[in-house]
């Protein structure tokens, strides 16, 4: 016979599962809930020897798994533009997801004023221990998707010639289905959605390990619901559980209609394009209006005194919508036959007809490839063509269509270069890849080199091609070569950290002074770094954070003074038409060179944004809090800004420019943001940064003055070079850095499919177990939740199970 304990936590678990809901339901209801932030989904962790996929937001890194993302309506808050709307561009470039000019919900890649609804994109974490893979990389791998419509992360710039695209995942029949990773991969990306309602993505991360073997965790899925309503913090009752509840009885005497319509007297930008879905209920009955779009969840709606109503934006194309009633008390409960929907085309139904059963659809389309395949054909063809008035594209086809991979390289200044000028990176997918570039009249005499690199389920070796030694813009090239079959690795492996060779660069006559105060410190060159702003009693502090893994292999933050920030020559570029306006004069003429740090990451340069996630604006006066960087000491005649790019990616906004003496970068809501950055000569650059805001009671908050140091060209760095990150490894500086990590894992030898036994690795030559510490915690924590929910709901459980305890 059970003990009362036992008989006790039984009960209690019953009615966990049994005890109506009083909140609207959903099914992602109770999950960690990622929305109006910054969220990197999937982020890479390698934990226990194997990939570990998590959901990065705020202070949570809960798994992918326990996560949704909820992907709403959202407004930029300084001009109050829609950022959830997408509009294909007008070249055509993105044609294979409609025609251009056609409108979807998205995840935005660039938020201005604020991070709604989201701000989506996904990464690796810094101590993944890329140089212990095949060619230094790591693959995340989009398996499959299951949803109403389909998928593409992406980014774009609204460019003439459509050289602006890059494809990362998606789900059309064309897309790759896997993106590469190094160590502090961080990618600021749009997602797009043919349709809104509930997608379940199923991702895992993959490698090859330098014996041979795959490596690759077990598929782990996550959700992101588009469009309707948030969901909720606390678990729910399912749709089946509800409706099980609910009343039976006469749906047409209680006279139930549903009703979609365009939406009347806009507001806000984006209004014209939504939907107006009402419910209406002559019995005046409440409860749960559960809204189905092609089969999937869409939202719930909560109906009050018979009513309810919902914008939605239901995408261009034709969908089949279903609803269900679930009535509180008596009232009848009602299934709706589905019904064509067509925005812009008023549809309704009303309980004088019902289903019998709703329909609920699971497709999932099977995308990145997950069986090793062998190459039949080990060729391959790269064509460099023309592209509209500017731009020059580069495809690559295998002979083996089974070939996925990616492709890397760009033009170089010279043979000896070991990082391009002009990086390109683009996936292969079926044995195809395509990447563009424009304003190549600037590379006349640029050494064009590709190397291409399989992905982890492909045996074969890597392959690198010369498509031309002295590139000439509108001139056709075309190279052959084969993979090699070797397992040995290429120097020039994505995700390896060489020193880049001298090229040509600049003339620079730099001071001894300024070698001083560059070689003191450590020098960061290439990899993600945040200058960030933390809340400290009175004010701020701040910090960079350093995600290169040049010396650490985990994030790390460092004071500012400690560290210099280094720009090779390969962040060279010219000033081109995109930048014509007056106020990028301080980048010298049309067509001269100046230093460059994109806004999007180049894993060959240093890639510094400004953080102010940890701060509470509701503390500040006007919610605005500023990163001030006041200019110590420039070159002779230099100049310096910051610009971000446009809403939807259409022209630039300044952030900074010295030659305005506007040296104040605002802030309007906890950001982590990225910006192009220029520097007009090659140099020592340095900077007191201080971040200040006026606080609700007047009085200034701000952290101490650093300094902020930029080493610029290659011939400024020569004299950096005498405190490099590995010296305090005992290492010399010509050594890479993700080569020999400091705290090196051990050496992954999992089998073809890794084990997961959920156990954390034990010590070697212990009988320590983790368990004999979790489990009982695990335990307590159950047992608490247990025991509060019963002291919460006593008498609701005494009075229901007749107990007497």
């Amino acid at each position: 016979m059970a003990s009362p304990r036992i008989r006790f936590l039984a009960t209690l678990s019953t009615l966990a599962f049994i005890t109506p809901a009083t909140a609207v339901a959903g099914p992602d209801d109770g999950k960690h809930i990622a929305t109006n932030t910054h969220v990197d989904s999937p982020k890479s962790f390698w934990e226990n020897n194997d990939f570990v996929l998590k959901s990065e937001f705020g202070d949570q890194a809960p798994p992918i798994t326990d996560t949704v993302a909820w992907v709403g309506r959202g407004y930029s808050a300084m001009d109050g533009s829609n950022q959830y709307l997408y509009t294909l561009p007008e070249n055509g470039t993105q044609d294979y997801i409609g025609a251009p000019g056609t409108t979807y919900y998205t995840a935005p890649h660039q938020v201005s004023g604020n991070a709604s609804p989201i701000w989506l994109g996904f990464g690796a974490d810094t101590s993944l221990p890329t140089d212990m893979f095949r060619d230094g990389v790591a693959f995340l791998d989009l398996l499959s998707v299951d949803g109403p419509g389909e998928v593409e992360l992406f980014t774009n710039k609204d460019d003439e010639d459509g050289t602006q695209l890059h494809r990362m995942l998606g789900s059309f029949p064309d897309s790759p289905h896997s993106a590469y990773l190094v160590a502090g991969t961080h990618t600021h990306n749009s997602t797009l959605f043919t349709k809104p309602g509930r997608y379940r993505l199923t991702y895992r991360t993959s490698a090859r390990g330098k014996d041979g073997r795959l490596i690759a965790n077990e598929p782990q899925t996550t959700t992101i619901q588009v469009g309707g309503r948030k969901p909720k913090k606390e678990k729910t009752l399912s749709l089946k559980e509800r409706f099980a509840q609910s009343a039976t009885g006469d749906a047409t005497a209680a006279g139930y209609s549903l009703r979609m319509t365009s939406k009347q007297d806009p507001e806000k930008d984006g209004d014209d394009k939504l939907t107006t879905i009402s419910f209406d209920a002559k019995n005046k009955a409440q409860g749960t209006l559960t809204l189905l779009i092609d089969g999937y969840f869409l939202t719930d709606l909560p109906v009050k005194n018979g009513r309810a109503q919902w914008d939605e934006y239901m995408g261009p194309d034709p969908s089949r919508v279903q609803a269900v009633f679930t009535p509180e008390g008596d009232a009848a409960r009602w299934i709706s036959r589905p019904f064509e929907f067509q925005p812009g085309t008023p549809a309704q139904t009303d309980s004088s007809s019902s289903a019998d059963t709703w329909q609920e659809a699971s497709h999932p389309r099977q995308l990145a490839p997950t069986q090793e395949t062998e190459l039949k054909e080990l060729g391959y063809t790269i064509r460099m063509r023309k592209q509209g008035k500017g731009g020059t594209k580069i495809v690559v086809d295998t002979e083996d269509k089974n070939f996925n991979g990616l492709l890397t390289g760009g033009l170089y200044d010279s043979k000896d270069s070991k990082y391009p000028t002009v990086d390109l990176e683009t996936p292969i997918t079926n044995g195809h890849g395509e990447v563009a570039f424009d304003e190549g009249e600037y590379f006349t005499g640029s050494y064009a080199k590709v190397n291409l690199f399989p992905h982890s389920t492909v045996r074969a070796g890597h392959a690198s091609s010369v498509i031309t030694e002295s590139f000439t813009f509108g001139e056709n090239y075309e190279t052959t070569g084969q993979f090699s079959t070797t397992k040995d690795e290429p120097d020039n492996s994505p995700g390896k950290e060489d020193s880049p060779s001298q090229a040509p660069r600049p003339d620079d006559d730099e001071s001894e002074a300024d070698k001083k105060q560059c070689s003191e410190k450590i020098l960061l060159d290439r990899g993600h770094v945040d200058i960030k702003a933390q809340p400290v009693e009175g004010g701020f502090t701040t910090v960079l954070r350093d995600d290169t893994a040049q010396l650490d292999k985990k994030s790390v933050d460092r004071k500012l003074d400690d560290v210099v920030l280094g720009i090779h020559d390969n962040a060279l570029t010219r000033r081109n038409d995109k930048l014509a306006g007056k106020e990028f004069d301080f980048l010298g003429k049309t067509g001269e060179r100046f230093y460059h740090l994109p806004q999007t990451q180049n894993q060959h340069i240093i890639w510094p944004g400004y953080n102010t996630q940890d701060l509470d604006y509701s503390l500040t006066k006007g919610n605005v809090v500023n990163l001030n960087l006041k200019p110590i000491s420039t070159p002779e005649g230099a100049e310096w800004g910051a610009f971000i790019d446009g809403t939807h990616g259409k022209g630039f906004s300044l952030l900074a420019n010295s030659a305005a003496k506007d040296f104040t970068i605002e802030t309007n809501f906890p950001a982590h943001t990225h910006a192009h950055w220029a520097f007009s000569k090659p140099g020592l650059y340095t900077f007191e940064a201080t971040y200040t805001a006026t606080g609700k009671d007047g009085k200034e908050l701000k952290s101490e003055p650093q300094t902020l140091t930029f080493a610029v060209g290659d011939k400024t760095l020569d004299s950096c070079s005498s405190r490099n990150p590995n010296d305090s490894e005992g290492e010399t500086p010509s050594e890479s850095p993700t080569e020999k990590p400091s705290t090196k894992p051990s050496t992954p030898n999992p089998p073809d499919k890794p084990a997961d036994d959920g156990r954390p690795e034990e010590p070697t030559g212990s009988s320590f177990s983790p368990w004999g510490l979790v489990l009982p915690a695990v335990l307590a924590v159950i047992f608490k939740a247990f025991y509060n929910f019963f002291r919460d709901n006593e008498d609701l459980i005494r009075k229901r199970f007749g107990l007497k305890f």
